[in-house]
């Protein structure tokens, strides 16, 4: 089921695009729409993480609920 924002339907497999605060600046991040229903928008954020032996790729997902 398609998620309907403000006229525009959401669906999965789109990429969302949205701004962050990251150490107190603002950054463009991006992430895939993995579901959908009248009420939510799940994505899936891919990062990279530093660590001792380099970067690793990091994947959450990212509920957004909507009233």
């Amino acid at each position: 089921m398609p998620f309907d924002f403000f006229g525009r339907e959401i669906h999965p497999g789109a990429t969302l695009v949205y701004a962050a605060l990251v150490g107190g600046s603002a950054v463009l991040k991006s992430g895939q729409v993995i579901a959908t229903d009248s009420q939510r928008i799940t994505v899936e954020i891919e990062s990279e993480k530093r660590t001792d032996d380099g970067y690793v790729a990091v994947k959450r997902r990212v509920v957004l609920t909507f009233p």
